[in-house]
């Protein structure tokens, strides 16, 4: 009852970042409405949550890779998590796209989208310089956790701020930073 009453009223202080409010870049408000804030009932959902019960956050964060694997088609996906629901984060990037490799090492081998997918800390500070030095048009980085604490939030904000990344989306449970060539923004959006 408790955990409801919070989750609502986090839903209302954040009720005007939501569904792509004042977003006027076209690629951006698209990328929220479609893969961000999409409410389709995909039937994949079921069948990705029938053995493992996650939580409401690991749920969401899970549903969103899985619209992520999908938007992004083929890509090499490094995942580096330390949690008990990476076999069904896994479950849910090959679910959405089954031609994606997912691998916990690092490649500048792999051709095509690369992705990694990381906790957010000081601990990781290497992995994702090394990453980011060597980041190519259309990979992504999607690190989670960028507000459970202060040090995870001022790490989050010098990824976003970093010349290389171009747009950024500020999830509060996690962060997604893009490397192209489009102007760069950093876009905080309810999830």
């Amino acid at each position: 009852m408790f955990l409801r009453i919070r989750m609502f009223l986090v839903w209302l202080r954040r009720i005007g970042k939501c569904r792509g409010f004042g977003v006027h870049s076209p690629s951006a408000y698209r990328f929220i409405r479609q893969v961000i804030s999409c409410h389709t009932p995909y039937p994949a959902y079921s069948v990705l949550e029938k053995n493992q019960k996650p939580n409401p956050v690991e749920r969401k964060l899970g549903r969103l890779l899985y619209r992520l694997s999908r938007e992004v088609g083929q890509a090499s996906w490094h995942v580096l998590l330390r949690s008990s629901c990476v076999p069904y984060y896994i479950r849910c990037i090959e679910h959405g796209c089954a031609t994606s490799d997912v691998t916990a090492m690092i490649s500048d081998k792999s051709e095509g989208h690369r992705i990694l997918l990381i906790d957010g800390g000081l601990t990781r500070r290497a992995t994702i310089d090394t990453f980011m030095a060597g980041a190519r048009e259309g990979d992504l980085l999607v690190m989670r956790g960028i507000h459970a604490n202060r040090s995870n939030r001022d790490e989050w904000l010098r990824w976003a701020a970093d010349r290389r990344c171009s747009v950024g989306f500020d999830l509060y449970y996690c962060g997604i930073l893009f490397f192209d060539k489009r102007f760069k923004q950093t876009y905080i959006v309810n999830f």
